[in-house]
């Protein structure tokens, strides 16, 4: 069955009110407009700033940043969160990226957001419209700069049935917490009685909680949303806890090869290594950084896959990250991390700060089989889950603690590991990890495209033989 797949170009006009872009925008973006798959029409949400900066969304440069793709399926969400004026920001994406950076780089941290934002709108800006009795899947993404949100229907519960990639058990909730990065998919029926419901959407662990609506409209109904929209939690961290690990991978059902998920028996590979990463948020140079085992990383002026590929000195050291936290001062370095291919590995995120951080790792999926209070030790692992556990490709770590997973480094690169906090990110809380596999094949990893652009110190040199494959 056909599902119409719907994302919306939006710009702002001068007077701060939306309008879509619609097709040409889409032509000139270099989109493609043709149906994708089983008749899924596909558009996309992009969101920009207007005149006087008043409006706030990620838009463009938040996608390239990400990285992620923007064909989503069923109907899908995009959370995007508004900030308090800056003066002269302009609607394109670079420009904004450089208000942004030069804000961070004089020191001081980006202010609390306006609000929230669904599909790009405000509250009751998006309606949703279902037939009775039929079954929906909503696929919700929580791709803002900083807080984690809470997602829920009125009068409706969701059965969870995929988490970045991962079939899980079909869990019902009547609330779900996605943390920074994250992505999710529920299937919702239309068995209630028809009128219109509120979709709501709010702030987690924040002083201030932020809230909006869209709304769920049944094609029958005559009947509008009136009083106000359900309440859902606010900065109850054991509740979220609790919900996390109650989501578990789903062992027969298929996964990528014709083999049940469950066919793979992570808990059962001795790992070979163990890494612990612990954020932190030093002053250095007397301005605020943020750090990974004490290391702030610095930006280099090469890319890091370029210099390891042409073997350019200078860029980049293995091990200018430490396996553990030092518990030292801060510094600034270009920190890569060396690991080998095909090691199965252990990372521990430790956090000792007062927010949750939110965790994502380039390249992998990884297994999330423990989260905890305080401060992890060899013993908590007799409190993993090494059976199903969900697999993905961003965790969250709450306040004062602690979250394992098990990762098989089974694809050769320079991979990013970074906060999903932008601010965090930028100010240096990334490093990259090197997996290396010295047979220098094909099988391992694909050569670099022959139209690579090349930039810093690899500007002038050449990728391949031009009538290479």
């Amino acid at each position: 069955m056909a599902e119409e797949r719907q994302e919306l170009w939006v710009a702002w006009n001068g007077r701060g009110e939306a309008r879509a872009l619609g097709y040409l925008e889409w032509q000139r973006r270099g989109k493609s407009s043709g149906l994708l798959g089983m008749a899924e029409e596909r558009q996309e949400l992009w969101v920009t700033w207007n005149g006087r900066g008043e409006a706030r969304a990620l838009g463009y440069l938040e996608w390239q940043r990400r990285g992620k793709s923007s064909g989503l399926l069923g109907m899908a969400f995009f959370f995007f969160f508004f900030f308090p004026s800056f003066n002269s920001i302009t609607n394109k994406g670079s420009l904004l990226f450089q208000q942004l950076t030069l804000f961070l780089d004089a020191g001081h941290n980006l202010p609390f957001p306006d609000g929230l934002l669904i599909n790009g709108r405000g509250w009751n800006g998006y309606t949703f419209t279902i037939d009775q009795g039929k079954t929906y899947r909503f696929r919700i993404s929580n791709v803002g700069l900083a807080t984690s949100i809470n997602f829920r229907i009125q009068g409706h519960t969701m059965k969870l049935v995929e988490v970045e990639g991962s079939h899980t058990l079909q869990n019902a909730y009547s609330s779900l917490d996605i943390h920074l990065g994250q992505s999710l998919s529920v299937l919702i029926t239309a068995d209630q009685p028809p009128k219109d419901y509120y979709i709501v959407v709010s702030s987690r662990f924040t002083s201030r909680i932020l809230t909006t609506t869209a709304i769920l409209h049944y094609s029958n109904s005559f009947t509008r949303v009136f009083g106000p929209p359900p309440g859902g939690p606010t900065t109850q961290i054991d509740w979220s806890l609790n919900q996390a690990r109650s989501i578990r991978w789903n062992l027969t059902a298929s996964g990528p090869r014709p083999n049940p998920q469950g066919s793979y028996h992570y808990g059962m590979i001795q790992t070979s290594r163990t890494i612990m990463l612990a954020n932190s948020a030093p002053f250095i140079n007397g301005k605020q950084r943020y750090a990974v085992n004490g290391v702030s990383f610095f930006r280099p002026d090469t890319p890091l896959k370029l210099a390891d590929y042409f073997n350019i000195g200078g860029v980049f050291n293995l091990g200018s990250i430490p396996d553990s936290p030092n518990w030292g001062n801060g510094y600034l370095a270009t920190s890569v991390m060396a690991a080998n291919f095909r090691a199965f590995v252990e990372i521990v995120f430790q956090n000792w700060e007062d927010t949750v951080q939110s965790w994502h790792i380039d390249g992998y999926s990884f297994f999330v089989v423990g989260m905890d209070g305080g401060q992890w030790t060899p013993a908590s692992r007799s409190r993993y889950n090494l059976r199903d556990t969900v697999a993905r490709c961003t965790t969250q770590v709450y306040p004062k603690s602690w979250t394992a997973i098990y990762i098989a480094l089974d694809n050769v690169g320079m991979w990013n590991i970074r906060s999903e906090n932008w601010a965090r990110q930028y100010l240096g809380q990334q490093f990259y990890l090197r997996v290396y596999s010295p047979a220098n094949s094909w099988r391992d990893e694909y050569p670099i495209p022959k139209n690579a652009l090349l930039c810093g110190r690899a500007s002038g040199r050449h990728t391949r033989p031009l009538l290479s494959q």
